[in-house]
């Protein structure tokens, strides 16, 4: 019985999450004082933050080269900058570069690959760093494990900042899943090879994620929760959303859901 009330569960998380995909997004983003971002920003004194940009919606309310201008407020206010160098065709390809596979979303992220000094060594979700790294005794092997770089960032608390994305955006979320053991994922492993350089490479078994039945995380009840228990600041900034938010937060904050409803996440 369990498992048919499961599977029902499964089919309608499916049509809700394909209704959240295919929803218009309101994208009107009017201008945004300068003053009013770099105030924002000042308020948070944490060294390192882990960033999801959207770039358009930067452009849009601010007129500006978006690249450049977010680059600025993040030196500014923060010590260390990590940005997601995510390369996830390494689950086909079986192949991953430090310095030439470059990362498969956002343009921001593409972009802050060249100035990145640091990249950690996980084939599937390899983090960019600029400033200094936490992650140099970290397994990179097994990405979402208690001792992967998921995991430190949980320890530290590091800040996770999302600008201008249409959704909360947080790739901790798969940290908390394997670490809650949600009945829905797996461990899954790919070997393949991973290149230091142009001239050095190894070949590594790359623990990751994997889905047993298609699911969509409920991303809008997720923020709604989180404000009512103050574990998300939320700006709307003349359309341009801004969000900050802390990994162990997250964690502390889900662990008491999961625990209630290991499918809390994706209804």
């Amino acid at each position: 019985m369990k498992k048919k009330i499961n599977k029902i569960m499964i089919l309608k998380n499916r049509v809700k999450g394909y209704m959240r995909k295919f929803t218009k997004i309101d994208k009107k983003i009017g201008n945004v004082n300068v003053k009013r971002i770099e105030e924002i920003f000042s308020n948070y004194k944490q060294d390192a933050v882990f960033v999801h940009a959207g770039l358009s919606d930067i452009k849009k309310a601010f007129n500006c080269n978006p690249y450049k201008f977010l680059m600025e407020l993040l030196e500014k206010n923060f010590d260390s900058i990590y940005v997601p160098g995510f390369t996830p065709s390494f689950r086909k390809s079986g192949v991953y570069h430090k310095s030439f596979s470059k990362p498969e979303h956002s343009i921001f992220n593409r972009l802050f690959l060249s100035e990145a000094n640091y990249r950690t060594n996980d084939c599937i979700h390899s983090i960019l760093v600029k400033g200094n790294s936490c992650f140099n005794d970290c397994n990179h092997f097994d990405t979402f494990s208690l001792d992967g770089c998921f995991g430190k960032m949980d320890q530290e608390n590091i800040l996770y900042l999302n600008i201008g994305t249409n959704f909360l955006k947080s790739t901790q979320l798969h940290y908390i899943e394997r670490l809650l053991k949600v009945p829905y994922m797996d461990v899954t492993e790919k070997k393949g090879i991973i290149y230091y350089n142009e001239t050095d490479y190894e070949v590594v078994l790359q623990k990751n994620y994997k889905y047993n039945t298609k699911i969509s995380w409920n991303r809008l009840k997720l923020e709604k929760d989180m404000k009512k228990e103050k574990m998300i600041d939320t700006y709307d900034l003349n359309g341009l959303k801004v969000r900050f938010f802390k990994a162990g937060d997250l964690m502390v904050f889900l662990e008491n859901k999961i625990n209630k409803d290991p499918y809390y996440l994706v209804k």
